[in-house]
């Protein structure tokens, strides 16, 4: 039994894709949809490499949007300060 004020919650994923397998995905948003509604999808990676090749399919299938962070740097993380920029700028947009 949901609650109903939880339908219309809206929730933000974003994934660093780097370090989650996409054999997760799934039940990640599965879980996410108990709470509201997964409207914000973004997986964040450097697709050029081969690790990332099994999210192709994942990212179609739940309509997730692939956002590209090269590796600028050897041991930076770039891809995680983009996605807390994304993450403050979705919530500067919500706020107003």
């Amino acid at each position: 039994m949901t609650n109903s004020r939880h339908q219309e919650d809206h929730i933000a994923l974003f994934i660093d894709c780097d370090n989650i397998s996409h054999r997760a995905i799934e039940g990640i948003i599965n879980e996410l949809s108990k709470y509201g509604v997964v409207n914000i999808r973004q997986a964040y990676g450097n697709w050029t490499k081969d690790n990332l090749k099994n999210w192709e399919s994942k990212l179609l299938e739940f309509a997730i949007k692939p956002i590209q962070q090269f590796d600028y740097s050897k041991n930076k993380n770039a891809t995680d300060i983009l996605m807390t920029i994304d993450a403050m700028e979705w919530m500067k947009r919500a706020n107003r």
